[in-house]
């Protein structure tokens, strides 16, 4: 099971939605979990592939991993997701993903095929191994809230 991608596995045909949250605004600053770092992280990832990243990024400040999936941003990129060449770029799928929210957004991603690329490989929520691991981080992410 390899839910990494090689530096010689490219994907110019794939487009990618830059997706950047943090918590609070003392995790946005640059030293932290920063959103600069997030984004380079990101740029990074779409550079080994050899993707093209949408422009422009959605950020989101102030906006925690269970809230996500309600915001007027998870709409905009649910639109974005359902051309076949776009997918979703994160630092970390956490950011993403947590709790039941985090489940219903990789139902999504898995409807419109689309997977989420990060710095540590590739989450591709169509098939078996994506949906195991997907669910399983986003349930332990919920879990790290609760704490």
């Amino acid at each position: 099971m390899s839910l990494g991608f090689s530096l010689a596995w490219t994907r110019p045909d794939v487009r990618l939605v830059e997706i950047r949250r943090v918590s609070t605004e003392e995790q946005a600053k640059d030293d932290r979990a920063g959103l600069a770092r997030q984004a380079h992280s990101i740029r990074e990832t779409a550079k080994r592939l050899g993707a093209t990243i949408v422009e422009p990024p959605f950020e989101l400040t102030d906006v925690c991993r269970e809230t996500f999936i309600s915001t007027p941003e998870w709409r905009g990129i649910r639109e974005l997701i359902r051309a076949p060449d776009v997918h979703i770029a994160v630092d970390d799928p956490d950011r993403l993903i947590a709790d039941f929210g985090g489940i219903a957004i990789l139902a999504e991603c898995q409807r419109s095929n689309t997977i989420i690329y990060h710095p540590g490989g590739a989450l591709d929520p169509s098939n078996l191994d994506g949906q195991l691991i997907g669910s399983i981080r986003s349930i332990l992410a919920g879990d790290e809230l609760k704490k």
